[in-house]
């Protein structure tokens, strides 16, 4: 019986330890893409009024004066372009290169995020995310006719590498959590049933003849 009771008991926290530390892993990774995210649209939203309508319905693009500087994410320069919505690209990030934008292959009306890969670039697939993002660019002469599609990839290996961190520490702080409440419940239950044993023992010692005998009931649960 203590044996079983100890397994069981033992299980359970473990389980429970288990379950507690992927809760929290999972709520701050989410908490960390959401953020993460939330920049990604901020920044699509910078560069796409960048994109404007002039008087003779032209439409230009004027890049940020240092966008090596206001567009990096763990060192390296976003990808961007931008094209419409017959799938032309009309706009392309210097960082890019002789690249091609990355999610083409996706419909130009295509708006999430999405993991991607940069071509002829040395960069893993998990650590690129970017936002499809469709607008309608602003206009210097009354309300533009067209819409177009903004794609912004940017880095996200720091925001990986911290949460493999994290969850090599919540890993640990399981485990050891683990052995510090397995060894606790180990000694309780053993210390708790201590009288059940000595009852046992001194059932096992009556023997014929002396059915008369009274338990030493010290420690025992009453």
């Amino acid at each position: 019986i203590q044996f079983r009771l100890i397994v069981r008991l033992v299980v359970g926290v473990l389980v429970l330890t288990v379950l507690g530390g992927l809760a929290v892993y999972l709520v701050f990774r989410g908490s960390m893409v959401r953020q993460f995210d939330e920049g990604l649209r901020a920044e699509a939203q910078v560069i796409a009024l960048r994109f404007v309508r002039d008087h003779d319905g032209r439409y230009e693009f004027n890049p940020p004066a240092e966008p090596d500087r206001l567009f990096l994410h763990d060192g390296h320069p976003d990808f961007y372009c931008i094209r419409s919505m017959d799938g032309a690209v009309v706009v392309k990030s210097p960082s890019l290169g002789k690249s091609a934008c990355p999610g083409l292959e996706l419909p130009a009306n295509y708006e999430n995020y999405r993991h991607v890969e940069v071509a002829g670039h040395h960069h893993h697939e998990r650590h690129l995310r970017a936002i499809f993002l469709s607008f309608v660019p602003p206009s210097e002469h009354g309300v533009s006719p067209d819409h177009f599609q903004i794609i912004l990839a940017a880095e996200r290996e720091e925001i990986d590498e911290l949460l493999s961190h994290l969850l090599k520490v919540l890993g640990l702080v399981a485990a050891l959590a683990g052995l510090a409440t397995a060894s606790l419940v180990i000694w309780t239950v053993r210390r708790d049933l201590s009288p059940l044993r000595a009852l046992a023992d001194q059932a096992r010692e009556i023997r014929a003849g002396q059915l008369d005998r009274r338990f030493a009931l010290t420690g025992a649960p009453m």
